[in-house]
């Protein structure tokens, strides 16, 4: 399969990343979309209006024009996850996406990540480490320690505090909130380890 082809089908956004040019906001964001843009055209004002709707859809439209080596590390993941959302492949994978960012870019990238993945139909991947996150935001959930797979949760009513024991070596409670089921260490449990 072609590199063209495969981008079209699978997009990554990467926990860590480099862009040691003077590249704008906008022309990063817009070189997610070479996959569907002609060599010798270059990108088309449709490819530039997607560049204008994601940014604003992420709210760092008054970034567009700032160059992307001066922006902060949370507004570089935004930046990032803006161009892995226009390359608009099929599945998409995002490793780590809420690293750097606020609380609130937090809840406001998974939840345009969700929107994009019910709305257009795509298959999204995403590794989170908090999980009340993955609660949240996530269809099924695979609980992974060292690459390998502990469990799949397919129903979130089914998890038990054993396996965030074995995920994260402390014990956890569980709370509803609100119909939201809640994870939460138990506190008594980690002043024994102080």
């Amino acid at each position: 399969m072609k590199y063209k082809d495969r981008s079209r089908l699978i997009s990554y956004s990467p926990q860590e990343f480099s862009i040691n040019f003077p590249y704008t906001v906008f022309e990063v964001v817009l070189m997610g979309r070479n996959p569907h843009v002609n060599f010798l055209a270059g990108p088309s004002k449709k490819d530039e209006q997607k560049v204008t709707e994601i940014l604003n859809l992420l709210k760092i439209s008054h970034l567009k024009d700032k160059e992307f080596i001066s922006l902060s590390g949370g507004q570089k993941r935004l930046v990032m996850i803006a161009t892995a959302l226009i390359q608009d492949a099929k599945l998409m994978i995002f490793d780590e996406p809420t690293s750097f960012l606020d609380y609130k870019n937090q809840y406001l990238v998974l939840s345009v990540i969700e929107k994009i993945s019910k709305e257009m139909n795509k298959t999204v991947l995403l590794s989170l480490h908090d999980p009340n996150l993955a609660f949240l935001f996530c269809d099924n959930l695979f609980l992974m320690k060292n690459g390998k797979i502990l469990s799949e949760i397919a129903d979130k009513n089914s998890v038990c505090p054993e396996n965030f024991q074995e995920l994260y070596g402390i014990n956890t409670k569980f709370a509803d909130i609100f119909g939201q089921k809640v994870v939460l260490p138990d506190k008594d449990y980690l002043k024994t380890m102080i």
